[in-house]
């Protein structure tokens, strides 16, 4: 019957989310591919000698963040459009934070507070890059270089400004992202978000 939306169709229509996930999950030129704990029972991919360190829930949440956070984002009308896009961020992630990707086991990158608060700087970056036409892994880097040094994301640092142990939450993974995203500047060396801040007080004090 004319009209009717396939299965997929229907997801991308109501699950958006999910159904970016699920392709990150799948896609071998994704970087979460392999990664991804799908559910059921942890001990049988153990036995087979798979490592899936992150949960499929804490990604589709993640995925859910970053197109909330992104204005240009939710401006694409082609699904498949915004999955490369954000698989490019993941991929632009696994470059600048390479030794904290390879190494789950020792850092909390690819865990909860890690996924949630870099899906929403997703956001900000991307509606960095978007405007300027510039979607590819490396103008991500770019950005992402910028934000690498403001946490320690190891399991064994010390507790302190620079280290996220402890933290988990919606709320903690919004003040880390809000850290990371204020570091960000342009080409011109310009940080936006610092001199907007700094005009809107210097307007209350005059």
């Amino acid at each position: 019957m004319r009209g009717m939306l396939t299965p997929e169709q229907e997801k991308i229509k109501n699950q958006l989310d999910q159904w970016i996930a699920e392709k990150l999950a799948d896609d071998p030129d994704s970087p979460w591919h392999g990664l991804i704990h799908m559910g059921g029972a942890k001990k049988g991919s153990r036995v087979q000698g798979l490592s899936r360190p992150t949960n499929f829930v804490a990604l589709k949440n993640g995925v859910k963040r970053t197109i909330t956070k992104s204005q240009y984002l939710r401006d694409l009308t082609n699904p498949l459009a915004q999955y490369i896009i954000i698989r490019n961020y993941w991929k632009a992630v696994k470059n600048v934070f390479a030794q904290e990707w390879a190494n789950p086991k020792e850092h909390l990158l690819v865990k909860n507070i890690g996924i949630l608060s870099l899906s929403i700087l997703a956001g900000a970056i991307l509606d960095r890059c978007m405007p300027r036409g510039k979607v590819n892994v490396e103008d991500m880097v770019y950005y992402l270089h910028q934000a690498k040094t403001r946490f320690d994301w190891s399991v064994s640092a010390e507790p302190g400004d620079h280290s996220v142990k402890g933290m988990g939450g919606v709320h903690a993974a919004m003040i880390i992202a809000g850290e990371m995203a204020s570091e960000l500047s342009d080409e011109t060396g310009e940080n936006l978000m610092k001199n907007l801040q700094e005009r809107l007080l210097a307007e209350s004090q005059s």
